[in-house]
């Protein structure tokens, strides 16, 4: 799977992304004592209302990078330049498009948002800003998108990394100065820009004949038009599923609970951030790997060695969501900003279940299988949303959460079915025994674990940290002793050889 370039995009990412996640987590200290926990909490429900005027991208990069994967293959420049020439055009018009649609939704704002504290202008110029920082970000995307599918994920990682450190640092200086809200959303659109230039600037030095520009007539045309029909409700159902939470939770229990709960979805986040960055170097790579070699029976063996992998990573993020979030956010931020118990471990059970099915998800994407995942997907989605409704008013954030499981295990059965079942050929009885032998593997780790939290210390911020790794070494353990005889287990070590000898 183009195994050099794999390592390099992990390194890189790895390493910005630690970067970014200590400079997030400082800066979250530090917005919260100067900003106050209300702007905090408008500042994410923002992000989800943009998420919105996002949708209006309806999945287009999913369908550009789908077409990118055959022409990389074949470096196919010419084709390569009209892929990204008709998806430029595309995204120019959904830039303009979502500032127009930010500036009619700033007269609704009180309706999404719940009742306001702040002034009405604050609020819609502060919105207005935010939407602007996402609609320029349009105009250069197609770049983006091409280096991301020709496996140079590295250097959008480098660019937008160090653009990010420096806003970062200018924002939390403004901030303790001014205290100023608008200086602070004003900067989102600096970051923007900057970034975007600077990846323009490196995509034209490494490739100066990918221009994008309209190429000369030819008898093969590229028709992005027949997969958008099947990727728009994709894109629908994955705005209902991951960005209505803080909406929801604004509109019934205010912006101080937004703040609580976006408190633990950032710790959620930057290891989603983490899992992202690791499956989409994968998806290129897959990408690009199947369409050199057409052969289900190398597939199936790419994707068991996948599974485990991915399992040992998921089991990670649910313990330390689980066992790990609360006593972090008290030693972070302070007790005041804990969930309860329960709510902390339905959002680590979400988490790990979301990241079960997505090997699966990868075939989706990089075979083209949009059609499949139309209704289905957003039939799951509305289903996510009527759960949190229904139980928000009782049961609140845990009740918001656990409409987004549900939802997230009928994904995780539908996906086996379909990609294990259907197109790579498993029995039944063996896609059942795939996910019994991971709710067993995880049941016997959550066990150890919690045998081991009785007795370990919490309350100095040392004990946390010595307590933490004592119980991820449990978890990584346990993981080892009952996997290790598995072929796919020898197969994880030769990657993981390979990549440290690199």
């Amino acid at each position: 799977m183009h195994t050099e370039k794999i390592y390099i995009n992990t390194v890189i990412s790895f390493v910005s992304k630690i970067i970014l996640l200590i400079l997030g987590f400082i800066s979250r200290k530090i917005f919260l004592n100067y900003l106050g926990e209300e702007l905090v909490g408008l500042s994410a429900v923002y992000s989800n209302l943009l998420d919105l005027l996002n949708i209006s991208e309806l999945g287009i990069g999913t369908a550009v990078q789908y077409k990118l994967y055959e022409a990389i293959a074949s470096k196919n420049t010419r084709k390569i330049n009209q892929i990204l020439y008709e998806s430029k055009k595309i995204y120019y018009v959904i830039g303009t498009t979502i500032f127009l649609i930010s500036i009619i939704m700033t007269l609704k704002l009180d309706f999404l948002v719940g009742q306001l504290t702040f002034s009405p202008m604050l609020c819609r110029i502060s919105f207005l800003l935010y939407a602007s920082g996402i609609s320029v970000g349009y105009f250069w995307v197609h770049k983006r998108l091409f280096l991301q599918t020709n496996e140079e994920l590295y250097l959008v990682n480098l660019a937008d990394t160090t653009i990010n450190i420096m806003v970062s640092i200018v924002r939390i200086i403004v901030v303790i100065v001014t205290g100023d809200f608008l200086c602070y959303v004003s900067l989102s659109i600096v970051q923007a820009v900057l970034s975007n230039i600077f990846i323009n600037i490196i995509c034209k030095s490494k490739h100066p004949d990918i221009t994008a520009e309209k190429p000369e007539p030819c008898a093969e045309t590229v028709n992005l038009n027949s997969d958008l029909r099947y990727v728009i409700p994709l894109k629908v159902s994955n705005y209902i599923y991951k960005s209505t939470d803080n909406v929801i939770i604004s509109r019934f229990l205010g912006l101080v609970q937004v703040t609580l709960y976006s408190n633990y979805m950032m710790i959620v986040n930057y290891m989603r951030l983490f899992y992202d960055q690791l499956m989409n170097i994968i998806q290129i790579s897959m990408g690009i790997y199947m369409n050199e070699v057409n052969s289900k029976a190398a597939i199936r063996n790419k994707i068991e060695v996948l599974n485990l992998i991915n399992y040992f990573i998921s089991s990670i993020c649910l313990v330390v969501i689980g066992f790990l979030s609360s006593p972090f956010i008290k030693q972070w931020l302070g007790e005041k900003y804990i969930l309860p118990t329960v709510t902390s471990w339905i959002l680590a059970a979400d988490i790990f279940v979301f990241m079960g099915y997505q090997p699966l998800s990868i075939v989706y994407n990089v075979t083209g299988r949009f059609r499949e995942d139309r209704n289905v997907t957003l039939c799951i989605a509305i289903c996510n949303l009527c759960i949190s409704l229904i139980c928000v008013p009782k049961y609140g954030i845990t009740g918001v959460i656990l409409g987004t499981l549900i939802s997230d295990i009928i994904s995780y059965i539908y996906r086996t079915y379909i990609i294990m079942y259907q197109y790579l050929g498993y029995k039944i009885s063996e896609c059942f025994f795939s996910i019994f032998r991971v709710m067993s593997n995880i049941g016997m780790v959550i066990a150890a674990a919690s045998l081991a939290d009785i007795f370990l210390p919490w309350y100095a911020f040392h004990e946390f940290i010595w307590s933490s790794i004592f119980i991820v070494m449990i978890t990584i353990v346990i993981n080892v002793a009952l996997n290790f005889k598995r072929k796919e287990f020898s197969d994880m070590l030769v990657y993981a050889k390979r990549m440290v000898k690199r």
